[in-house]
């Protein structure tokens, strides 16, 4: 039993051991961290199902492990399944019934916008180039490396392709979604846009937060995505759950 658990140890930890190398090769991005913590605690699970027996506190211990984790990964699918779905629907842009446009902030590296916000602003200018009508919000504040606001470099790209720069409001301070959000619908009040029905426009893993978070603060609107690259968006995707949870309980 001793040369089992010892077996057991020099093999978790060289495992563990080969999870931090990946990372260190593959940078500490949310979707390795998360495969890692759920590698880990499998292995954990492992040894601990072993040693269980010898005591009811272990036994115990267990039990309460593994049923938290089993919740964990039941809610995990289920809402990861919600969020794609919501992003993948949401591709289907119309503008009827469409009073005003939101392009929601992603990074800038500088001034430039990163994969993410290039994205989210291809996307908001194909809408806003069916609709030569309807007015636009860019929504984002400065954050760090960025030396711009996310609001003016979202501006600078629709002027450049072809959008009149009368047809831009700017939101320049919000640093979160639920800043974005809510710091848009005070702009639409103060531009007197009474009652207004609403297109979001984000990446589809964001769709769905998105959506509750106008919910929340009273807006209706119906969401535009466009496609995200596969590795980012598997990322995002993990990181959503986390985010999702937190904006419904807080």
């Amino acid at each position: 039993m001793n040369t089992y658990f010892s077996n057991v140890r020099l093999r978790y930890l060289f495992l563990v051991s080969s999870l931090f190398v990946i990372i260190l090769l593959f940078g500490r991005s949310f979707g390795v961290l998360f495969i890692t913590v759920n590698i880990i605690l499998i292995l954990s699970l492992k040894m601990l199902a072993h040693k269980r027996k010898k005591s009811r506190k272990l036994k115990r211990l267990f039990q309460i492990v593994l049923t938290s984790y089993c919740i964990f990964i039941i809610s995990f699918v289920l809402v990861e399944t919600i969020i794609i779905y919501h992003g993948h629907t949401s591709k289907e842009m119309t503008t009827s019934d469409i009073d005003v446009v939101v392009i929601l902030g992603a990074g800038l590296n500088g001034e430039i916008p990163s994969k993410t916000l290039e994205d989210r602003l291809n996307t908001g200018l194909r809408v806003l180039q069916r609709d030569e009508s309807l007015p636009v919000i860019v929504s984002g504040g400065q954050g760090p490396g960025e030396t711009i606001t996310e609001a003016e470099a979202m501006g600078r790209f629709l002027v450049e392709h072809g959008i009149e720069a009368n047809r831009i409001e700017y939101e320049r301070q919000s640093t979160s979604t639920n800043e974005n959000i809510q710091f848009s619908k005070d702009l639409m009040t103060e531009l007197e846009m009474e009652n207004p029905t609403v297109l979001i426009v984000t990446s589809d893993y964001h769709m769905l937060r998105a959506k509750i978070i106008c919910k929340q603060v009273g807006l209706t609107c119906n969401g535009a995505s466009g496609n995200s690259p596969f590795f980012i968006k598997m990322n995002y995707v993990i990181r959503e759950y986390f985010g999702l949870i937190k904006t419904l309980i807080f």
